[in-house]
């Protein structure tokens, strides 16, 4: 149940607890391949039975609906909160499919997302 893990660059992977709570996954560096010479610190967290992790691209927070606001983190972060309940799959499902409602099918970048479930 031990995940290690480095950011290069991109969002902060979501944790959301079995009990509600959240965390982020923010240890890393900046994105890789920018500078030749790059430190990166790696993060060890425990994750148990009904966690689910998410980790994503900027593609998928920063999609824009038609007025031009952006999904957001924040967005995000509630919406995996209140679907914790689901399987990975089906979660991730429900993620893409909120954020091409939100946008109208209108991407401007690439949207990619993984979710994992603990079991």
């Amino acid at each position: 149940g031990i995940f290690r893990y480095t950011n290069a660059g991109h969002n902060p992977p979501i944790v959301v607890r079995a009990d509600g709570s959240i965390e982020r996954l923010n240890d890393g560096g900046v994105m890789l391949g920018i500078f030749a010479q790059s430190a990166f610190a790696f993060g060890e967290i425990q994750l148990s039975s009904g966690d689910r992790l998410v980790m994503f691209t900027d593609g998928v927070t920063e999609i824009e609906n038609l007025s031009g606001e952006d999904f957001s983190d924040a967005r995000l972060v509630q919406f995996v909160k209140e679907n914790a309940h689901l399987s990975a799959a089906d979660l991730q499902d429900k993620i893409m499919q909120t954020i091409n409602e939100f946008s109208a099918g209108k991407f401007n970048d690439d949207a990619t997302l993984i979710v994992v479930a603990v079991e």
